[in-house]
């Protein structure tokens, strides 16, 4: 075979995978940063926490968490197991349990590593105060390279939800360019809350050209402007969305917990002058579990972006995942499952994510009369 016959040869493998997958993407989940890998956790609570708002979680036991594993899982809402990949380093200690409660999302969305230099999953303790909650490893943690997640399908993913500082994205896109020159993915830019400090501000946007969509939360965004506090009104919210578009982001989505999220920008959206998306949970007496909200929502938003919808209905369907993942403890639960066919899939109970994207959707045109007018 020469060497035409042979590109012929890779490049009809390459599109009949494709077709597989639906024409269109493979997401993964990268980063190098705590919040974005698997961990097995456990909680905690201060002798003085308020005994209303405790979580009930049993001191004794691991529980599954990492900020990967809640965007890998609002991302399946959306998208066949083919089309997701999530590695997770296991450990010769990893619960049986734990194995069996991933596999309900399908055998097939996650790829589990052994590695002989790292023998124990990746554990660590969540304490809880009033005002804070702390966070502990209580294992040597055991990253995820870029070359795992190049490898590890036919195809590398044109998607990926990085959770990182200016700093680390930074060396990610340098080891991109090095070892990979070819592949060029969208980075999906989840800001590690720790390094949203104004001194950090000038290197973050350095960044600009190079990230898909930027997501920060009104208290991340407003904190790298130099403010102590959150944004006092959605006007503010709006003000800075707009600043990190023109600063060079191609789209931003500012992600404000109970009124919803903003976003501007993209090539591919009507967006241009931004746009309100509502929360899918409207009344704070059905949350249950915050964890992982932020997570899953740009697990949702990268899923509709790699399905083809603009900038607006992508972050619809992040709201959605968000808000499946928000009204029960730990990660939302596939009713019925199929994995052909997502539309007839079913969450936490008889759910279907389509639906209420919809709806989201139809309520995001009414701008702000779409979501709370109160003030932040």
């Amino acid at each position: 075979m020469n060497h035409k016959q042979e590109g012929r040869r890779k490049a009809s493998h390459h599109a009949s995978y494709r077709r597989y997958l639906g024409n269109s993407v493979v997401l993964s989940y990268f980063t190098h940063e705590p919040t974005g890998m698997f961990i097995l956790d456990c909680f905690q609570y201060d002798d003085d926490y308020c005994a209303t708002e405790r979580p009930p979680f049993r001191p004794d036991e691991f529980y599954i968490g990492g900020g990967g594993t809640y965007a890998t899982v609002g991302a399946r809402m959306w998208l066949p197991p083919a089309r997701i990949t999530m590695i997770i380093h296991q450990g010769t200690d990893f619960p049986r349990q734990i194995a069996q409660q991933l596999q309900t999302y399908s055998p097939d969305l996650f790829t589990f590593l052994s590695d002989a230099n790292h023998p124990i999953t990746t554990r660590a303790l969540n304490t809880y105060y009033n005002e804070r909650r702390d966070f502990a490893y209580l294992t040597p943690k055991r990253q995820i390279r870029l070359d795992e997640i190049y490898k590890v399908n036919p195809r590398p993913p044109d998607y990926i939800h990085v959770i990182a500082s200016p700093k680390r994205l930074a060396q990610h896109l340098e080891e991109r360019a090095k070892l990979f020159p070819d592949w060029r993915p969208h980075w999906i830019w989840e800001p590690v809350p720790d390094s949203c400090q104004h001194e950090n501000l000038s290197t973050l946007l350095q960044l600009s050209r190079e990230v898909c969509v930027f997501s920060p939360n009104d208290l991340e965004a407003s904190m790298l402007l130099g403010h102590a506090k959150a944004p006092g009104s959605l006007e503010e919210i709006e003000t800075m969305a707009n600043y990190f578009n023109q600063a060079g982001f191609q789209s931003v989505v500012i992600r404000s917990g109970r009124h919803g999220a903003y976003a501007i920008g993209g090539p591919k959206s009507d967006l241009l002058k931004g746009g309100w998306i509502p929360p899918l949970v409207q009344s704070q007496e059905q949350v249950v579990d915050q964890t992982g909200a932020g997570n899953a929502f740009l697990g949702g938003l990268m899923a509709g972006l790699a399905c083809g919808e603009d900038l607006l209905k992508a972050a619809c369907y992040g709201s959605v995942s968000a808000g499946f993942t928000i009204t029960q403890l730990g990660l939302p639960t596939l009713t019925k499952r199929d994995d052909n066919n997502v539309r007839h899939e079913r969450w936490n109970g008889e759910l279907c994510p389509f639906q209420k994207a919809q709806e989201l959707l139809n309520l995001s045109k009414m701008g702000r009369k779409g979501v709370s007018k109160s003030t932040v």
